[in-house]
């Protein structure tokens, strides 16, 4: 990788980008003048929202003060937010339910082979993939 190239933006910028859309929605605040405020282009501003451009730590906190947040609580809850997402801990298990077998029956009669085929085919679905909005 080029010195220059920066890395895609992470989770956490994502989380920080959809909190910023959520408190100007709130507050009713066009992304114009957001961009005015933090001083990048609408453009610019734009790729930033969508969580598809790094945020540096002025332009973050410049778009705080103006949209009236406190700057550390909004860094703060993206972390958790992206701590909450990707912490998976292991479900404690009992030994008496480690030894048992689980039996799913599944009602499959009613489809037809095209429709598990076509289900098959589909694969994930986009709503099915976790958003940060």
């Amino acid at each position: 990788m080029p010195a220059s190239a920066r890395p895609e933006p992470s989770d956490l910028t994502k989380e920080v980008a959809a909190i910023i859309k959520g408190l100007m929605v709130r507050r009713g605040v066009e992304q114009q003048k957001l961009a005015a405020a933090v001083g990048v282009s609408p453009a610019q501003m734009s790729r930033m929202l969508a969580g598809g451009k790094h945020w540096d730590i002025d332009q973050l906190f410049r778009a705080t003060a103006f949209l009236g947040a406190d700057f550390q609580a909004v860094v703060l809850d993206a972390e958790q937010t992206v701590a909450a997402r990707t912490d998976v801990s292991p479900v404690a298990q009992d030994d008496t339910a480690a030894d048992e077998d689980i039996d799913v029956d599944l009602d499959t009669e009613h489809l037809s082979r095209s429709d598990v085929a076509l289900a098959a085919q589909r694969g994930r679905r986009k709503t099915d993939q976790p958003h940060a909005e």
